[in-house]
């Protein structure tokens, strides 16, 4: 509301500055922000994230690839935001051994696992959705063959990383 109000306050006109606003953009994140709550309220978390990277409290080198491979596979349904999202209330529960490096490891394969298609991310929707209104338009699977080889190997290396850590 505060940024509404900058923008308006320091727009010589404020129709062109309410014209420039991404609507649909603005849409988008409040949808998914209600339905992330949804899901929350519903206990909803625990149970996806049990399911999709199994027990996590060990901390153990396969603890991180579950979790990398489940932030890889949520992020692709949700984005990498609202993945991250479902994993906190597991996250807050873990022992103070593992906790450490699950968290490096929660901010690093969100992070890179969100550019792995161009849903994965939020900023890869708000950049491409830029590109075709200037005239540059890519597709799905284009962006793929970019995308899969450059965020696998990365997260590969990230999960590396953090293994031996």
């Amino acid at each position: 509301m505060t940024a509404a109000a900058a923008v308006l306050a320091d727009a010589t006109r404020p129709r062109r500055a309410l014209q420039e606003v991404d609507w649909g953009l603005l849409l988008l994140f409040e949808g998914l922000f209600v339905v992330m709550r949804g899901v929350e309220q519903a206990g909803l978390p625990h149970a996806v994230v049990a399911g999709v990277a199994g027990p996590l409290a060990t901390g153990t080198a396969e603890a991180l690839a579950r979790m990398g491979a489940a932030v890889t596979l949520l992020s692709q349904a949700v984005s990498n935001v609202p993945a991250v999202m479902l994993f906190l209330p597991t996250m807050q529960s873990l022992p103070a051994p593992a906790a450490g490096t699950l968290w490096l490891g929660l901010a690093a394969f969100s992070t890179l696992a969100g550019k792995l298609t161009v849903i994965g991310s939020v900023a890869n929707v708000i950049v491409f959705e830029t590109a075709r209104r200037e005239g540059v338009e890519v597709g799905f699977f284009e962006y793929l063959k970019v995308g899969a080889p450059l965020t696998l190997g990365t997260l590969l290396i990230a999960w590396g990383v953090l293994a031996v850590r």
